[in-house]
């Protein structure tokens, strides 16, 4: 802006001046906020203490939940996926926003759970799981006698394994299979027709939430007597 003094308006003129108008910087402070669930937006409203103006902010809710891995076979080693909490507008939340924290046991075969704690601008807990699927095993030895055979299969660890599940049948594709559990490494089937063929395999199984299963072993082809 341009500016003009004169006296009187009749005398010299004082002279011509100018000025610039600077605008405001607001500095904006927190006047009250809600906190944002896993199942409601929060808000964070914001109030100048120079102009008195506020603004308000929405926190987006934490949606869901990604974990790195879902699905682990079981090798004796703890297994711990890394977690992203997605929130309602699709972007991923600060991991400042939250603590992650696993079950004791994350070595074992079977379901485990993720629990998120959220803190700062979001309040409440979510959860996640992933499992540890068995490892195979193998049978040692397979042994045919009249109308039977005996089979022992290697043993695996507590942790990788509740029991082992036998499969025999006559067939190569296993399509009139029979199917037995066991908790011992060694399993005696009796009551087979003589002198015939049957294909055997093993696989381990472990109860947690539910059963999970291994992948099948080598089959092996025995006669009886």
């Amino acid at each position: 802006y341009y500016y003009h003094f004169t006296t009187d308006g009749y005398t010299k003129d004082v002279g011509d001046y100018w000025f610039k108008v600077v605008g405001h910087t607001h500095s904006y402070k927190t006047s009250y906020s809600y906190k944002a669930t896993p199942y409601n937006n929060g808000s964070i409203t914001k109030k100048c203490s120079g102009c008195g103006k506020t603004i308000s902010e929405t926190v987006y809710r934490p949606e869901t939940v990604q974990l790195s891995t879902r699905s682990y076979t079981y090798n004796g080693k703890s297994k711990k996926p890394s977690v992203t909490v997605i929130a309602a507008n699709g972007k991923a939340l600060s991991s400042s926003s939250y603590t992650v924290s696993y079950e004791k046991d994350t070595v074992s075969a079977g379901r485990h759970k993720v629990k998120i704690t959220l803190k700062g601008r979001y309040s409440g807990t979510m959860g996640r799981y992933y499992v540890i699927n068995p490892k195979a095993t193998s049978i040692q030895s397979v042994k045919g006698f009249k109308k039977g055979f005996q089979v022992n299969i290697k043993a695996q660890s507590k942790r990788n394994a509740t029991g082992y599940q036998v499969q025999y049948s006559t067939r190569t594709d296993f399509s009139n299979a029979k199917t037995a559990n066991v908790s011992s490494t060694s399993l005696r089937i009796t009551g087979l027709k003589s002198k015939t063929y049957y294909y055997v395999r093993v696989r381990v199984f472990k109860k947690s939430t539910k059963t999970y299963y291994s992948s099948w072993s080598t089959v092996r082809k025995i006669k009886t007597k």
